[in-house]
């Protein structure tokens, strides 16, 4: 950051979305996982996508106090 210079932040997330356990290596299958193996099906990626920014961007506000 410098003086009088706008402070801007990017934050990323990952998500394993409609991954089955072959999908991962011999490595990670005992480490990764997808939110359809938990679901026990595929999700539509387009509405996740719209609720979880929904939810963050409700949970932002609530931070900031809007």
């Amino acid at each position: 950051a410098r003086a009088g210079a706008a402070h801007i932040a990017v934050v990323g997330i990952g998500l394993n979305v409609n991954q089955t356990e072959s999908d991962f290596s011999e490595d990670l299958r005992q480490h990764a996982s997808s939110l359809a193996m938990f679901h026990r099906g595929r999700l539509n990626r387009h509405q996740l996508a719209v609720e979880l920014l929904q939810n963050l961007d409700r949970a932002y506000a609530a931070l900031r106090g809007w």
